[in-house]
């Protein structure tokens, strides 16, 4: 499909590309149920920076975590957010650990306006896009649970540890304001109430 993207650009002089990849590339384990998107991505990602080399194309590569906000997809804050509401038991492991793994997507929205009007002046090709100030995971959970007025059990086994381990935390730093985790928290729990 990548492939077929660069030759509709080539053929009809796009110069300019932004693309969705994952934030889970740097991830040191990949999950075993998104190893064949994971490596997709990769792939992908190599043959639009391959072709910016070339200098055939500018790209920008978000890598992009769980999207939060009204009808977006399922993710794990979506998930849990659905068991509080449904007062059900919430099982958290690496409870300790910052969670950032999510944007809002009104922030994915105008950070795109944001890059097109700064399209010429952009030196970075992979952006990382998450929230900032992140809270523990705990902190967050215990958040939305207060929020919605949950009588959820919160069950945490940090004897668990899954794989959310980055290989470079917050490699591709970049200099645009997305919102915090608790103004993304807010936003998605206003739209869903």
């Amino acid at each position: 499909m990548t492939k077929n993207i660069l030759n509709y650009c080539f053929r009809n002089n796009i110069k300019k590309i932004i693309f969705f990849s994952t934030i889970d590339i740097d991830k040191v384990d990949f999950p075993k149920k998104k190893i064949h998107y994971i490596k997709s991505k990769i792939q992908s990602e190599k043959l639009y920076l391959d072709q910016k080399k070339r200098k055939k194309i500018k790209i920008i590569i978000l890598r992009l975590p769980a999207i939060i906000g009204k009808d977006c997809n399922q993710n794990f804050f979506s998930t849990t957010y659905e068991r509080l509401k449904k007062n059900k038991t919430v099982k958290l492991w690496n409870s300790k650990d910052l969670y950032d793994n999510f944007i809002h997507i009104e922030d994915l929205s105008k950070f795109i306006f944001f890059i097109i009007k700064k399209s010429g002046n952009l030196n970075k090709s992979i952006i990382e896009c998450k929230s900032i100030n992140p809270l523990k995971l705990k902190e967050t959970i215990s958040l939305v649970k207060r929020k919605t007025s949950s009588n959820s059990k919160i069950y945490i086994d940090d004897s668990i540890k899954k794989g959310n381990k980055f290989k470079n935390k917050n490699k591709y730093k970049y200099k645009y304001n997305f919102f915090t985790a608790k103004k993304a928290i807010s936003q998605f729990l206003k739209e869903n109430q």
